[in-house]
């Protein structure tokens, strides 16, 4: 079993290789029993300015196999505007520590968006020509997702 991972709390700051400062808000995903590996976070010299902080599950397994992959697939993904982008990278603090990736934010999921008022039919159009443009890029790099689901639907 490998050992536990950093514990992130609120308000901790966290320095990216390209030198930006972040600053933990909240966790984004809780569940019962587990620590939050999804985090909100800003600048620290930019509150408005908004990112997602992710580090592998403490169940991902020595050398954090699907969390590496994840970052292998962020980086193969980059230039696609319709994928979320790794922007920055959290350095391990040690060897025995993963690193923390920082991703875009963005304002709503689908999920909630449809809370607010049904979509138009130009706007189901252009998410769903969204959604199979991203789907394509990531096929055509030999990639298979499963994930798609309206909570995972970004914009």
């Amino acid at each position: 079993m490998p050992p536990p991972l950093r514990v992130l709390t609120r308000g901790s700051m966290l320095v990216g290789k390209r030198g930006q400062r972040y600053v933990l808000l909240d966790p984004l995903v809780q569940r019962k029993g587990k620590q939050c590996n999804v985090w909100s976070a800003t600048k620290h010299d930019d509150p408005m300015h908004q990112f997602v902080l992710k580090k592998p599950e403490d169940e991902d397994g020595p050398g954090w196999p699907d969390f590496t992959r994840e970052m292998e697939m962020q980086k193969l993904l980059y230039k696609s505007g319709y994928i979320r982008r790794m922007v920055d990278v959290i350095p391990p603090p040690s060897d025995t520590e993963p690193p923390i990736m920082v991703l875009e934010a963005f304002e709503k999921s689908l999920w909630t968006a449809r809370l607010r008022r049904p979509f138009s039919l130009g706007e189901i159009r252009s998410v769903m020509r969204s959604i199979a443009i991203g789907l394509s890029t990531i096929h055509h790099n030999n990639i298979v997702y499963t994930g798609l689901l309206p909570r995972t639907g970004l914009y």
